[in-house]
């Protein structure tokens, strides 16, 4: 039986909710077992064996769109923000414990992508070019984020305004990635086993 306990307004609001999933071990954190949930009213769209883990911080959740099996880790500052496309993680993705993903910009993570500890999207920045006042007071400009499907983030990345990562990539702990990559998908390099079946080799970014 999993009891639920919010903080908030449902728009900005600290997770704050208990229960048991797996193997039936206690955690402190949220799981969406059926479509009765309450906190799937809090989501633009919210699927089935969701995992959010103690003290995650989201903010505007009603632009963040959640795949079945998604797990989020202790710690996580997340916002949707107000406006925009949003953030958007697809289904069986592993959002590892203190990430910091800002989805002015908009954020797309594929199905199946694990992002490592401590990583940082950020898709905002402000504009350089109006040198009459202080940086921080000057227009935000912004470029979303893309990760393909079946990738590996690895921990402590960063992922700044523009980067897109193509499909079966593996991102180098402490990287930064701020281009478009989205043409490095993993590629095909023989048949296995004579199978008429391609073995991927993953491109290393």
């Amino acid at each position: 039986m999993v009891q639920r306990e919010s903080i908030g307004d449902g728009k900005n609001f600290r997770l704050k909710y208990y229960g048991t999933y797996g193997t039936g071990e206690s955690h402190k954190a949220i799981v969406t077992e059926r479509t009765s949930s309450p906190i799937e009213n809090k989501f633009k769209q919210v699927g089935k064996n969701i995992v959010i883990e103690n003290e995650v911080r989201m903010f505007n959740t009603g632009n963040i769109s959640l795949g079945e099996s998604v797990y989020i880790g202790h710690g996580c500052f997340i916002d949707g923000y107000h406006e925009g496309p949003g953030l958007e993680i697809g289904d069986n993705c592993w959002i590892g414990p203190g990430c910091y993903i800002h989805a002015a910009g908009g954020i797309k993570i594929g199905k199946n992508t694990g992002i490592g500890p401590h990583v940082k999207m950020l898709t905002s920045y402000h504009d350089m070019h109006q040198t009459e006042k202080p940086v921080i007071e000057n227009e935000l400009k912004f470029e979303g984020i893309e990760i393909g499907e079946d990738c590996d983030i690895g921990m402590g990345a960063m992922l700044l305004p523009g980067a897109k990562i193509g499909r079966g990539c593996i991102v180098e702990a402490g990287a930064i990635v701020r281009e478009d990559l989205s043409g490095c998908e993993a590629r095909i390099i023989k048949m296995k086993d004579g199978r008429a079946e391609p073995h991927e080799v993953r491109r290393v970014i």
